[in-house]
């Protein structure tokens, strides 16, 4: 089965340590491992990589995982995270100066090259006002590709606990 979502690491973070945790649903968690090795959902190797730049237990979690879980970058994902990059609103989406949000274009870039959905927990109403800084889902919205929370996930592959 071809993969159907790519997940930045905000989604992967709200699930994990905000909304859902394994150690309260480890339904869940076992639901999200079969997709990984069933290759439903992937991660892009950037949002991948800033996964571990923390030591906790969602970094020996995903590592265990990685495999499955990568998804590395094709000519057309490096295609459209350069063309998000010189777009002087979308290049916006990454904080060098910070470098935070850097895998943000290489997670919309996998699912452009994919066709796949974007699984973020970033939120496009929370930054409407703030017309200078985008947010992921403001260029899947540009560039017409489609996404949803990590809930609205769970539910369009029907998983219900």
């Amino acid at each position: 089965m071809p993969k159907r979502y790519t997940i930045d690491t905000s989604a992967l973070l709200d699930g994990w340590s905000r909304y859902y945790p394994p150690t309260v649903f480890p339904a869940l968690w076992e639901k999200v491992e079969s997709a990984i090795e069933q290759d439903v959902i992937g991660m892009s190797r950037e949002a991948y990589d800033e996964i571990l730049k923390k030591d906790d237990d969602l970094k020996a979690w995903i590592q265990s995982r990685r495999r499955d879980f990568v998804i590395d970058s094709c000519s057309l994902v490096q295609e459209t995270v350069a063309k998000i990059m010189a777009d002087p609103f979308m290049a916006n989406l990454v904080d060098l100066n910070r470098q935070r949000s850097e895998a943000d274009p290489f997670v919309i870039g996998s699912a452009v090259a994919h066709g796949l959905i974007v699984v973020t927990g970033e939120d496009e109403n929370a930054r409407k006002a703030r017309t200078t800084k985008p947010r992921i889902p403001n260029i899947c919205d540009i560039l017409g590709v489609p996404r949803c929370k990590f809930l609205d996930f769970i539910r369009k592959e029907g998983w219900a606990f």
